[in-house]
């Protein structure tokens, strides 16, 4: 096991940037009462912008548009890992009612459903 979960680099790719979004929205949803997904969609465009930026690839206005893009793509991979994560973990066993009061916080829970 190495001494860094995460690092510059593994937040460098695709997979590193979108579970560290995940965990940040996680525990913001939780610790901190933030339940929008504005949080997840904002700081994927920071660690988009901020690696294009570190990498010395922010020239110009294309370079700009593709950090832009990236940041989109980095969002709805973390949105799609979020969303199986919370389909598969609160499954409820088969033929089981689901209720109707107010679901508990969850950990993971959808970024989108109330």
């Amino acid at each position: 096991m190495t001494d860094k979960l995460f690092d510059p680099e593994s937040i460098g790719t695709l997979g590193g940037a979108s579970f560290a979004i995940v965990v940040i929205n996680a525990v913001a949803r939780r610790m901190l009462k933030i339940d929008t997904p504005w949080l997840a969609f904002v700081l994927s465009l920071v660690i988009a912008f901020a690696g294009a930026q570190r990498s010395g690839h922010l020239r110009d206005l294309l370079d700009y548009l593709i950090a832009a893009l990236n940041g989109c793509l980095i969002f709805f991979t973390a949105l799609g890992l979020n969303e199986t994560a919370e389909h598969t973990l609160n499954k409820p066993p088969p033929g089981t009612v689901k209720p109707h009061a107010a679901r508990p916080k969850m950990w993971l829970q959808s970024w989108f459903v109330r």
